[in-house]
């Protein structure tokens, strides 16, 4: 209450005083200018209208400051108002132009407005506006050639300064969207051997916006959009397990498919997409992994070749209804001079009974990335009340893997047929040599605390 009290006793004074309450006001019209389109010529900044609130003076000095790129500024303009202000230009640069009041028509207050528009209006250099990414204008004036602010907010005005304003924002022309609502979702079913989603479902569907900018400055033509949905495929057979279709438009060329990726392409009109996988194999039965999606857009522009890759966007997940622990750090065979044997006990407190799935990782070690070394691989049975020791069978899986895996260390996922959380697993691995175990931490919901006959 004091504050305000304060505050409007400021306001009052100032009004008694003949000040203005209020900054100069600057409006904008913002440019959008398309980063993917030629910046060789000049660019036209929109309207810039400048309502002056305070008593103006010949000699008094008006400043323009820009983020960059100024080319050409007015060498006068004059205000709109029955006492209407003249400007002439003293001074510019490419983040500046600087004016100083001529003339004053009358002995009025009443001074209107500047509008940068037409033959007055400000151009900049395109190349420094893309290079820049936005230019912002931002006005001040002070009194005579001093350094006494004029027109500026006053304190219990200081937080609404409308005495700047954007003249261009430069953008990516072509934008592919996914929102929360429209990403992969499905949850797999443990009890359907996780051949289908909860419900009896068997497709998910993925829906992607697709913007083209086309009333950007310097817009450019749109060609062919290509999408690559990552994440695990290893369970389709080939490229039918999904239908493409390119809203308003036409999918270009054969879609493909590897173990890790689906890609389709859509045709320079299409506004959207969608793409619907269908997860039941017919007479084969694969259980499908849970996994994360992602998907990167790349757009074809112009005549030339040339294409903008976005940024990877979540397309969402694929969960499953039943255990999932990851086993993050585990060594097998000999490492350095020493051998090691492993405990992986996963414990099953419920009343289900269901397969154990193992996805096993090795690290490359040029690469630095992780590779498969197992995938949905069988590797036991949960029993209710029981625990099944695996720590023997992943070591025979791994050895007979197609590049097989004997000595190094490995990350493990278990994915069980039961519910999350009747299941845990215990993880070490132990030095042969001297018995000295390490006990390995892992995501289990239900903290495994002792060893059932290691």
């Amino acid at each position: 209450m004091k504050t305000m009290f304060k505050k409007t006793l400021v306001a009052a004074a100032l009004a008694g005083f003949g000040f203005s309450a209020f900054a100069a006001d600057v409006t904008t019209n913002v440019v959008n200018v398309s980063k993917q389109g030629s910046t060789a010529g000049d660019l036209t900044a929109g309207n810039v209208v400048v309502a002056l609130e305070a008593a103006y003076a010949v000699g008094d000095t008006i400043t323009f400051t820009f983020t960059g790129g100024l080319k050409t500024a007015p060498l006068s303009i004059t205000s709109s108002g029955a006492n209407a202000v003249t400007l002439g230009r003293t001074g510019q640069t490419a983040t500046s132009a600087t004016y100083r009041v001529t003339e004053i028509t009358g002995a009025g207050a009443v001074h209107g407005s500047f509008t940068f528009t037409g033959a007055t209006a400000l151009v900049f250099k395109g190349a420094d506006v893309v290079a820049l990414g936005k230019v912002n204008v931002t006005y001040g004036a002070t009194l005579g050639t001093s350094t006494s602010a004029l027109d500026t907010p006053v304190e219990y005005n200081a937080d609404a300064d409308l005495t700047s304003g954007a003249l261009f924002n430069v953008r990516d022309q072509f934008v592919a969207a996914v929102t929360a609502v429209n990403r992969f979702d499905g949850v797999l079913d443990v009890a359907a051997d996780r051949e289908a989603f909860t419900g009896a479902v068997t497709t998910d569907v993925l829906t992607i916006g697709l913007t083209n900018n086309s009333g950007d400055t310097s817009a450019v033509a749109k060609g062919t959009t290509t999408f690559v949905v990552n994440g695990d495929f290893s369970w389709a057979e080939d490229a039918t397990v999904a239908a493409p279709v390119c809203t308003a438009g036409a999918v270009v060329g054969t879609p493909a498919i590897t173990a890790t990726s689906y890609t389709f392409a859509c045709n320079a009109a299409t506004t959207g997409a969608t793409l619907t996988l269908d997860i039941d194999q017919g007479a084969d039965t694969v259980a499908v992994n849970p996994t994360s999606f992602s998907l990167v857009a790349t757009h074809g522009y112009g005549a030339s070749t040339a294409s903008l890759t976005q940024a990877a966007l979540n397309a969402g997940a694929w969960t499953v209804n039943g255990s999932v622990v990851t086993v993050p750090y585990m060594v097998y065979g000999t490492v350095g001079e020493k051998l090691f044997s492993q405990v992986v006990n996963l414990t099953n407190n419920g009343s289900q009974t269901g397969t154990i799935y193992a996805d096993v990782w090795a690290t490359d070690a040029v690469t630095g990335k992780s590779v498969p070394v197992l995938s949905n691989v069988t590797v036991g049975t949960s029993h209710p009340k029981a625990t099944a020791k695996l720590a023997g069978v992943i070591r025979q899986k791994m050895a007979e893997a197609a590049t097989p895996f004997i000595n190094g260390t490995v990350a493990i996922r278990l994915i069980t047929d039961v519910k999350a959380d009747s299941v845990s697993v215990y993880s070490a691995y132990v030095d042969n040599a001297t018995s000295e175990r390490a006990i390995v931490n892992n995501d289990s919901p239900v903290v495994a605390t002792k060893v059932v006959n290691p």
